[in-house]
């Protein structure tokens, strides 16, 4: 009976699916279509980035809402992966700064979801008259690993279908098709997260009147 609860659950699975999917290739397609030989030391700024913008994420989720934020963070990433789309070889200043702002997203898709989770309890709690914060934060850890597993999985089957080889030596259509897959992919599944979010029913007025109960 619990809407926001399912409906967060449907939104987190397929976010976290889609980030997995991405984050998993991001080495080949770095290596291989930007030409960039020490992602490392990018990814270290990448999770810097996340960790600054936590403030932000706060303040935005506070103003607007958790769920507005967390829609902003998916389109944010969504715009940077189908710019990446047009990079080519050697631009490895432009992926960057694409890539760095994706991280500027990560300390969104990890903060917000678990206080929005949270939030649904507090309407378990009025519906079911018990205390279930454990059951509700097991489920949605459940549905992390869930997206990361399919992340996982999709992502490096798919490349294995393509005929893609991780040892390098590519020709030109398994490449394109790693740049599909890493850019345009991970896009079309956070579409449908986003329409879910813009729909999302426990809004911050909703959740106070919830507290008063």
């Amino acid at each position: 009976a619990n809407g926001p609860f399912k409906r967060l659950n449907i939104i987190m699975l397929i976010g976290y699916t889609a980030e997995t999917f991405r984050i998993t290739i991001t080495l080949f397609f770095a290596r291989d279509v930007i030409g960039l030989t020490n992602i490392g030391a990018i990814y270290v700024a990448y999770f810097v980035c996340g960790f600054i913008a936590v403030p932000f994420w706060v303040w935005l989720g506070n103003r607007a809402g958790k769920h507005v934020a967390l829609a902003t963070a998916f389109l944010i990433v969504a715009a940077t992966s189908v710019g990446i789309f047009f990079l080519g070889h050697g631009q490895i200043v432009a992926f960057t700064v694409l890539f760095l702002a994706k991280g500027f997203c990560f300390g969104a898709l990890e903060l917000l979801p678990s206080s929005m989770f949270a939030d649904t309890a507090d309407v378990d709690t009025v519906l079911s008259k018990e205390r279930r914060q454990g059951l509700i934060f097991s489920v949605s850890q459940m549905v992390n690993k869930m997206g990361q597993a399919l992340g996982q999985g999709l992502s490096l089957n798919l490349l294995a279908l393509v005929g893609y080889k991780a040892a390098g030596g590519n020709g030109a259509d398994a490449l394109w098709w790693l740049r599909a897959f890493y850019c345009l992919l991970p896009v079309a599944m956070l579409l449908p997260a986003i329409v879910l979010l813009r729909r999302y029913p426990l809004t911050k007025l909703r959740h106070r009147r919830l507290q008063r109960f």
